[in-house]
């Protein structure tokens, strides 16, 4: 890993980063209520728009739709913001109201057609989306029985992950319109920070400090088949993941990567962050990008020689 920039704008902790679909913009939040736009320019990466007055509290989760024309932010006011990429500038066009508390994630369906909100209320929220952004209230989907941390949609499937403090996992798959649990993943100790799709398998990431592989077998169900261990000495964050590698991060300032199929570890980067490394983001293989309570956002490209 080598360091390319480090970003500094917001003003305290940056909760979430995310890359747009092809990689030229970068979107980032923070508990200063506002959304960062930066893009890599001649002389570096550098905000090309700010976003704030939408939210009256932290902003937890930003989100670009798989087509890259919109982004979602999700705040502790509960409220989530849709936001429409223009020439030179993002529009705030929708405020989405409804859950009770804190909203704490988001995830966009492969053809954006539902985006999926998860709350400190214990709910899930399916919104059906609109062209003319009249979002409608699909499904609200009750399950867990604490604060919903973290929900993945799959790539090419109805099937959405959900991870929570209550240590569990469940999986969400649509039937016939409505939305049925078809399998919750019991095994960690501990609150389950993220989640990630790796094909058809599942990856999560705990205040237990482990990382979780789960893999599809032949009943159609997810059976836990690896557990990672001893890597962080504190809470693992964030995880993402891409055909070759997996990248962690967590409450110890360290980012690890390890080979998706063996898991072994590929690099250690210590210190990546003076303060907990909140989400690490993958863009293509080639750089990756991280959030911190330090208020700083990271600018790493990676060795090929990392994937031989």
């Amino acid at each position: 890993m080598e360091k390319l920039q480090t970003l500094s704008g917001h003003d305290g902790r940056v909760w979430h980063i995310d890359w747009s679909p092809s990689g030229d913009l970068l979107a980032s939040c923070g508990s200063d209520k506002k959304i960062y736009i930066w893009k890599l320019e001649h002389n570096g990466w550098q905000v090309v728009d700010r976003l704030d007055g939408s939210h009256t509290k932290s902003i937890r989760k930003v989100k670009w739709s798989r087509s890259g024309v919109l982004l979602a932010s999700a705040s502790f006011d509960g409220t989530v913001v849709i936001w429409k990429r223009t020439p030179g500038s993002m529009e705030a066009c929708l405020t989405l109201e409804g859950h009770e508390n804190e909203v704490k994630g988001l995830s966009w369906s492969i053809d954006d057609k539902y985006l999926a909100t998860c709350s400190r209320d214990k709910t899930i929220w399916i919104w059906e989306t609109d062209i003319d952004f009249e979002y409608d209230t699909h499904a609200v989907l009750s399950k867990h029985t604490q604060d919903i941390k973290e929900i993945s949609f799959h790539s090419t499937q109805y099937l959405l992950l959900s991870a929570s403090y209550d240590n569990t996992i469940a999986i969400w798959s649509l039937q016939s319109d409505d939305w049925i649990c078809i399998n919750t993943l019991l095994g960690h100790e501990s609150t389950v920070w993220d989640i990630k799709w790796l094909n058809n398998n599942i990856i999560s990431v705990s205040d237990d400090l482990t990382l979780k592989y789960w893999q599809l077998e032949d009943d159609n169900k997810h059976h836990l088949k690896k557990t990672i261990s001893g890597i962080h000495s504190r809470s693992i964050y964030s995880v993402d993941c891409s055909e070759n590698i997996i990248v962690t991060s967590a409450g110890d300032d360290k980012i690890v990567i390890y080979q998706n199929d063996t898991f072994n570890i590929l690099h250690i980067e210590e210190n990546a962050h003076n303060n907990d490394i909140n989400a690490v983001r993958l863009c293509n293989e080639n750089f990756m990008a991280s959030a911190s309570d330090d208020g700083k956002i990271c600018i790493w490209k990676l060795s090929l020689s990392l994937y031989h």
